[in-house]
């Protein structure tokens, strides 16, 4: 039982950290939600095996954490902005320039040189990026790309 705990703890925390870490450079409220309910559904699923191990078959408790959890995770679900991830025309850009597109469509008010300060890069390279970014998608620039893949 213990070797489970320890991957479970070990996955949980792996997770939270990469989500809290989108959560910092993330100003959107609904996209900031969605980070946090995703933690909490997933922390309510990942207490489980400690949960049964402290209280033992307990399923009352059980089932409450399970349900918790499944709720959170479907709340951040639903509040995931599908044409950003699933748009088939954005699956051509590289891992990075997905992130950057990523970002830059969820926050359209902050200007490109605070973003590449919040990745630790350079705004020429900030620049090169959403050039490619450009390129690829056959668009002409921020305004357009805000239009094609916001919601807003």
């Amino acid at each position: 039982m213990i070797i489970p705990l320890i991957i479970i703890t070990i996955i949980f925390f792996n997770t939270s950290h990469q989500e809290l870490k989108k959560w910092k450079v993330t100003y959107d409220k609904k996209s900031r939600f969605r980070i946090i309910s995703g933690i909490i559904g997933l922390f309510s699923i990942y207490s489980l095996p400690i949960v049964m191990f402290i209280l033992g078959d307990n399923q009352d408790v059980e089932q409450s954490l399970y349900t918790f959890g499944f709720l959170f995770l479907m709340i951040s679900y639903y509040l995931y902005d599908k044409d950003l991830s699933s748009n088939g025309k954005i699956l051509n850009l590289t891992p990075r320039e997905k992130e950057i597109f990523t970002i830059v469509v969820e926050n359209p008010d902050i200007k490109y040189v605070d973003l590449s300060e919040q990745l630790h890069i350079s705004e020429k390279t900030f620049s090169a990026h959403m050039s490619n970014i450009y390129k690829k998608l056959n668009i002409r620039g921020k305004k357009e790309l805000l239009k094609k893949f916001t919601t807003r």
